[in-house]
């Protein structure tokens, strides 16, 4: 009995370091396919990276190109039309007129509240005395977009 525990010991042992090689050949393939895949993922990775940049520059150039283009038709684009002296005047024809309606409202609230227009509580809109039902902000937006 002594001699086939000391014989299970020894291929036991046999058996571990059998193992143990196959294993460690194993783990090295496994190391080097793990790397390739990193190094795969690297690649398809900056290949997007590059892609991305191509697809920015593309729109950029596209964008200067478009600039390019309005510069020789002479646009000024919407900052050099409001630099306009007709627009800056109709502008300020809208603005002048919407303080109008709106003192003219302050007015109207004032009488019939007896107090001052700025001072009513509770109230949300005022009805011009023309009778339309348009609120204030209606009247300045219709002026305001007015077509010539």
């Amino acid at each position: 009995m002594f001699r086939a525990r000391i014989l299970a010991q020894g291929f036991t042992l046999v058996a571990m370091l059998a193992g143990s090689a196959y294993w460690q050949v194993d783990r090295a393939k496994r190391k080097e396919f793990d790397g390739l895949m990193d190094e795969k993922k690297a690649r398809e990775k900056q290949a997007a990276w590059i892609k991305e940049l191509e697809a920015r520059d593309e729109e950029d150039k596209e964008m200067r190109e478009a600039m390019r283009r309005r510069k020789e038709r002479g646009g000024k684009g919407i900052v050099g039309e409001l630099k306009d002296a007709d627009t800056r005047a109709q502008v300020q024809k809208a603005v002048d007129e919407a303080k109008a309606v709106a003192e003219k409202a302050a007015k109207v609230v004032a009488d019939k509240t007896g107090k001052e227009g700025n001072q009513v509580e509770g109230i949300a809109s005022v009805a011009p005395e023309d009778g339309k039902g348009r609120g204030i902000l209606q009247s300045v937006q219709d002026l305001i977009w007015k077509k010539k």
